[in-house]
């Protein structure tokens, strides 16, 4: 028996399948963060401070630099793979696609490559610097080619394959990360040459899962529909991507903090407050494809506001309760050299949830198809978030940086919102929605600032108040608990 589709289904019945769909990224999800708390604790101990920095900011690179090759073309095939259900057709996209891929990969390594030693110089970390970039070049081939295979099986519904790929990448990284820390004393050298040997061997399982779509191009007539979809998004992606570094080159310049230990320190608080992700991408999985499916049936309002009040509801639980254990994982998982990363983990935390809030409410943007119009929004962020983060690290040093990225999320939902409404009106009811969300920022500030006048004690007992509240909104009677009802009762077909 096949699933009905969603013009089929009732409000209740679309939000299960949409926290349905969202619940298997998010099991691959758990399970890859699950995995990196393995390897988390193991180099933040083995390495130094400094050095576990340094390999923070050279991930983040590396991820960069396969979005600027990639250049949202992962999202425009998957799109069209949607569009064209025949194989013959698919072949054409995909193979298309690796096209792009070869071409930009030709261009930008070898201009990474040559850049290593001013780029080492720049950095000040001239002998790690010289040892990792080559690794990095390296890579960018085989993670582009690996991320838009990922994308292609989500949105073709492949969710076997996707998790094989997303679970057993990361399953194997933490294991010769492990093998390798028993063998020998590990270096940042040493992480990257394992990313290298996992790249590899993942993208080769990857094009073997899509061989069926490998074929040799007829033409890029393809490229005319791919084009419009994957330069705006691209462009988004790309510059979505160059806030945690511009993140890292702000923090980097603490004063007050040895080389590389802002970096530590940081990434160490931003690798906690990642565990956010885990509901928030996963959700975000969902959401996408299900928003276009909704957008023209007759319920559609009501039940997007229905998903955006669960959201910011279970969303804001799940900071509080993140910024209230946060000290106790930070010591437990890297030691008390990390202690002071544990004061970035609320506002990082609380800029992800935000963020997701935008993401939501910028639907209409998707639905009529004007990605460009999300630029002005991330231009806004970065904007306010730069001078911001200069300003505030001055007194508050990494914490202030942290919360500059707050105040820049914060902005680019509320204009990502605004300008939804102008490419596609939806009959959006976001009060409740904002109110949780301030409730949450509220209660998580007065934390922030408790624990640091009298300390973690203090902090955990505004913390556990603040989720009781919020738990509590699921009984008493209002928006939360009708949406909440709509979630949990069973779906009726119409």
């Amino acid at each position: 028996m096949t699933r009905p589709d969603l013009g089929q289904l009732d409000t209740t019945g679309r939000l299960r399948r949409l926290f349905g769909d969202s619940a298997i990224y998010g099991i691959a999800g758990a399970i890859n963060k699950l995995i990196a708390l393995v390897t988390f604790p193991l180099l933040a101990r083995q390495l130094s401070v400094g050095e576990y920095g340094t390999v923070d900011a050279f991930m983040i690179a590396t991820n960069w630099l396969a979005l600027v090759i990639i250049w949202g073309v992962d999202s425009a095939v998957a799109r069209l793979l949607l569009d064209h259900p025949e194989d013959h057709e698919r072949a054409q996209i995909f193979s298309q696609c690796l096209v792009w891929l070869a071409l930009a990969t030709l261009v930008i390594a070898p201009a990474v490559w040559l850049a290593a030693e001013p780029l080492s110089r720049q950095l000040g970390q001239e002998s790690s610097a010289r040892s990792i970039l080559p690794l990095v070049c390296l890579q960018l081939p085989f993670l582009s080619v690996f991320s838009v295979s990922q994308s292609a099986l989500r949105w073709t519904f492949q969710r076997r394959r996707y998790l094989t790929l997303s679970l057993g990448s990361a399953g194997v990284t933490a294991g010769l990360l492990v093998t390798t820390s028993l063998v020998t004393a590990l270096q940042p050298r040493h992480v990257f040459m394992i990313a290298l040997i996992v790249q590899v061997l993942f993208a080769g399982l990857a094009l073997a899962f899509m061989r069926r779509w490998l074929v040799l191009p007829r033409s890029l007539a393809h490229w005319r529909h791919i084009a419009p979809i994957a330069l705006p998004l691209g462009l988004i992606a790309v510059a979505a991507a160059f806030l945690p570094l511009l993140e890292r080159a702000i923090v980097d310049g603490t004063p007050g903090l040895a080389e590389g230990q802002a970096l530590g320190l940081y990434a160490a608080g931003a690798k906690v407050a990642g565990l956010l992700a885990l509901p928030i991408l996963a959700f975000q999985s969902g959401w996408g494809p299900f928003v276009i499916a909704l957008s023209r049936e007759r319920e559609a309002a009501r039940t997007l506001n229905a998903a955006l009040l669960v959201y910011t509801w279970i969303i804001g639980i799940a900071v509080l309760a993140l910024s209230t254990a946060g000290p106790w994982i930070v010591r437990l998982l890297a030691s008390e050299r990390y202690a002071q990363s544990s004061q970035v983990i609320f506002p990082l935390a609380m800029a992800m949830a935000v963020q997701g809030a935008g993401w939501i409410l910028e639907a209409g943007i998707n639905i009529a198809k004007r990605t460009h119009m999300s630029l002005v929004a991330y231009a806004a962020m970065l904007a306010l978030f730069a001078p911001l983060a200069l300003l505030l690290r001055a007194t508050w040093g990494v914490t202030g940086v942290a919360f500059a990225l707050l105040a820049g999320q914060a902005a680019f939902a509320a204009l990502s919102a605004v300008l939804a409404q102008r490419a596609h009106r939806l009959d959006w009811r976001a009060g409740p929605a904002a109110a949780l969300l301030a409730i949450t920022a509220a209660t998580g500030i007065a934390q922030c600032a408790m624990g640091s006048w009298f300390g973690d004690r203090a902090s955990l007992a505004i913390g556990v108040a603040g989720v009781s509240a919020l738990l509590g909104l699921a009984s008493w009677p209002g928006p939360v608990r009708r949406s909440l009802g709509m979630l949990l009762r069973p779906p009726t077909a119409r």
